[in-house]
C-alpha cells in the first residue's frame, strides 16, 4: 500500500511494537511519549501464543523467550484446595505455551528494535486531543502544541487515554470497580510452580496471583509477579 504518514500517541510496549510493525511495512512513523524518557510501567505480564507471534514477525521472540519464564498452563484453585479450572496449553496441540515477563524486560526489547531503525520519539509531549483537518489528524499536546498532519493516529496511551476522553467516549474511562495490588518478588529456587500462572480465589471477588516472568534488565535473579486481586473500594483497608 501507499506509505503513510503514521503519529503513534504513548512509548509503551503496545505503541513501540506497533511502529516497529508499521515502519518495516515502509511507512513513516513518528511516536510521541509524555515521560521525559520512555519507561515501563507495571510489574508482569504474560504473552499468550498471539502474543508471541507478533514479536516472531519482528523476529524478537527468542529475546523475549530469553529473558522471560515459559508458562505450560494456569492452575486456579480455591483457598481449601478445590480446583476451579487447569488449563494446559498442551491441550491446543502442537508446541504452544504462554510467556511470563517482566514489563521492565519486554520494554527494553521493544525500544531496542525501535532505536535500531531510527524512529523519533518525541518526549515530554503528553497528547491531549486531535482535530480532523482536511481528511487527515493534527494532534494537539497538553500545552497547545501542534503536530501533524498524519494519515493515521495510533492511539496507545492506555486505559485513561486523553484521545479517548477528548472523542467523549468518556464511558470507556470510569474506574473499573476492581484493581489489584502487585510488586516483583524473586521467586524461590524450590518453587514447585515455575512453570505454571498459580491464582487462588476467595470467593469471586479476592485472588492471589503468582506468575513467574523471567529476569529483568540488569538482574540475574529469576523472578516473579505477585498479585492481589480486590474491590477498589477496599483498597485502603
Amino acid at each position: 500500500m501507499t506509505p503513510l504518514n503514521i503519529a503513534i500517541a504513548g512509548a509503551g510496549p503496545a505503541g513501540l511494537a506497533a511502529a516497529a510493525c508499521l515502519a518495516r511495512d515502509g511507512h513513516g512513523i513518528q511516536i510521541f511519549e509524555r515521560f521525559e524518557t520512555p519507561r515501563p510501567i507495571g510489574a508482569g505480564l504474560m504473552l499468550q501464543p498471539t502474543g508471541l507471534a507478533c514479536l516472531a514477525r519482528l523476529e524478537l521472540d527468542h529475546a523475549a523467550i530469553d529473558a522471560g519464564a515459559l508458562i505450560d498452563g494456569i492452575d486456579g484453585r480455591t483457598l481449601n484446595g478445590g480446583r476451579i479450572f487447569d488449563v494446559s496449553y498442551k491441550a491446543a496441540g502442537g508446541s504452544l505455551f504462554g510467556l511470563g515477563i517482566h514489563r521492565g524486560a519486554l520494554f527494553r526489547i521493544l525500544l531496542d528494535e525501535v532505536e535500531r531503525l531510527r524512529l523519533p520519539i518525541v518526549a515530554a509531549t503528553e497528547i491531549a486531543g486531535s482535530s480532523l483537518e482536511r481528511s487527515r489528524r493534527v494532534l494537539v499536546d497538553a500545552t497547545g502544541g501542534r503536530h501533524g498532519p498524519f494519515d493515521l493516529v495510533i492511539d496507545a496511551t492506555g486505559m485513561r487515554s486523553p484521545l479517548r476522553a477528548a472523542e467523549g467516549q468518556v464511558k470507556v474511562n470510569r474506574p473499573y470497580p476492581f484493581g489489584a495490588l502487585w510488586g516483583i518478588v524473586a521467586l524461590p529456587p524450590d518453587w514447585p510452580h515455575a512453570r505454571t500462572l498459580s491464582q487462588v480465589y476467595d470467593g469471586a471477588h479476592l485472588m492471589i496471583r503468582v506468575l513467574p516472568v523471567g529476569r529483568r534488565p540488569g538482574d540475574p535473579r529469576r523472578l516473579a509477579a505477585l498479585f492481589w486481586s480486590m474491590r477498589t473500594r477496599d483498597h485502603a483497608d
